[in-house]
């Protein structure tokens, strides 16, 4: 935070400056007014840069702007089309705005792109979960290659069939 102010004393239009302050406003202060306020300065100063733009994408989804959020999360899945992390975080904005099938597809294409993306599959069997495709998303889990992940989208299978006692079994093994 220190290093950020300095570099803005030194050069105010600095914006990777801007964007460390906004990940802190967002992460660490919980302050959404002066996450947004940086990034919209970072953006207004490197309107191409395309490590600020996603992160500007999640302050606009914390704020609820998810039509904001997607097309900045699309134009950065157009400009790197080969990085799985640019499909996975645009499929989980789909998610929050209820876009299932956009959703899917997205996170498919990152795991096309990257088969065993840390928690993809997890990703992926929520969305395919919110679309009621139960086998699916229990297809999904079986092939998540983190365990933390196919437990807690276990717990959530378990929710959503009812199935409670699998859900309390699954997140009793994650808290283990």
């Amino acid at each position: 935070r220190e290093a950020a102010y300095q570099a803005l004393a030194r050069d105010p239009d600095y914006a990777p400056a801007h964007d460390r302050l906004g990940w802190l406003a967002l992460y660490e202060d919980s302050d959404l007014a002066a996450a947004a306020a940086h990034y919209a300065r970072a953006i207004e100063l490197e309107p191409d840069d395309d490590v600020i733009r996603s992160n500007a994408a999640l302050v606009a989804l914390a704020l609820g702007r998810m039509d904001d959020a997607i097309a900045l999360l699309e134009d950065g899945a157009i400009r790197d089309p080969v990085s799985a992390v640019s499909h996975a975080n645009l499929a989980n904005a789909y998610l929050l705005a209820r876009k299932y099938a956009d959703a899917e597809r997205s996170m498919r294409n990152a795991l096309t792109l990257s088969p065993q993306y840390a928690a993809g599959h997890f990703r992926l069997a929520r969305i395919l979960l919110a679309q009621g495709d139960l086998a699916a998303a229990s297809a999904a889990l079986d092939a998540e290659p983190l365990e933390a992940g196919r437990l807690l989208g276990r717990a959530f299978l378990g929710n959503a069939t009812g199935a409670l006692a699998d859900a309390d079994a699954a997140i009793a093994e994650l808290e283990a």
